[in-house]
């Protein structure tokens, strides 16, 4: 016996927020397909869902799935949704995948493939199927280049702090101990009652200064370009998970997730709003200092 039908298959590696409307909405889609068949074709489901822990279950019955915790140990990352007709002649297998969990070693965000012996249908089925995706698809490039960026900026930030801290500051102990050495020098001299020119003075202070940074070391400079590096090859796993917990491209957002992520984003923007600001704060003082240095010399 022999048996032809048409197969469609398709991976998206899109971002998705996955809600309770937009899965029912889905669901209609492939069952109003599987409707114009014909009255032996009714679509019989299976719902698969994989759990953090491991933990897979299967049910025909959506609504226990929408009802699962979906938080901790119990948070989806993965959901399979099996139609097929009464007599197996046609099938829809989508499946949707969560990078939130490095067990899951699924690449792709979502996937689904489409078996009929209509090839018109299976094909006006993937185009809807396709309607539905799309709507609840996150843009995966600007999403990744975001994150990525911000990954990158608070990485270069918080190394930046210690390279400050680590070589900008010991330097400054030297510069300090220099222009200390030059004021008890001008000191000196004013105790012996010899005349001082008050500009002159000022000027040996600031040359000082100077002359202390311009002899910063060649190692240092190396340093503190090297160590950053450094770091960021070190950390760049955790630097990835970092990301991936704040930064989330694949959301299934029902049960107690939603609360979840709800307060994940919030945490996320007061951390984002408290670095955009105090960046903007320390910019407004430097440039304001400056002004006023300027203001002092002229």
């Amino acid at each position: 016996m022999v048996k032809n039908y048409s197969e469609l298959t398709r991976s998206l590696n899109k971002g998705f927020l996955l809600n309770e409307q937009e899965l029912k909405r889905i669901i209609d889609v492939i069952s109003e397909q599987f409707d114009k068949l014909g009255e032996n074709k009714k679509a019989k489901y299976n719902y698969t869902i994989k759990n953090f822990n491991g933990l897979v279950e299967e049910t025909d019955n959506l609504e226990h799935l929408l009802k699962s915790e979906n938080i901790g140990n119990s948070q989806i990352i993965e959901l399979i949704i099996i139609a097929i007709s009464e007599d197996e002649s046609n099938s829809i297998f989508l499946k949707f995948s969560n990078n939130l969990s490095d067990r899951n070693g699924e690449e792709r965000a979502i996937k689904y493939t489409i078996k009929s012996e209509e090839r018109d249908w299976a094909i006006i089925s993937s185009s809807l199927i396709d309607d539905r995706l799309n709507r609840i698809s996150k843009n995966n490039v600007t999403s990744l280049l975001i994150r990525r960026i911000i990954a990158i900026f608070i990485a270069i930030f918080m190394i930046s702090m210690i390279s400050y801290v680590t070589f900008i500051l010991g330097d400054k102990d030297s510069n300090n101990n220099i222009t200390l050495k030059t004021l008890n020098n001008i000191e000196k001299s004013i105790a012996k009652g010899t005349d001082l020119d008050i500009l002159s003075s000022i000027v040996k202070i600031e040359k000082s200064k100077i002359e202390t940074h311009n002899s910063m070391s060649l190692s240092k400079y190396i340093l503190m370009i090297f160590v950053p590096f450094l770091l960021l090859t070190l950390f760049a796993e955790d630097l990835r998970k970092l990301t991936n917990r704040y930064f989330p491209s694949r959301i299934f957002y029902w049960g107690d997730f939603i609360e979840k992520y709800d307060k994940m984003i919030r945490r996320r923007n007061f951390f984002l709003g408290f670095i955009f600001i105090t960046i903007v704060i320390s910019i407004i003082i430097n440039l304001f200092s400056n002004y006023l240095w300027e203001r002092v010399i002229n």
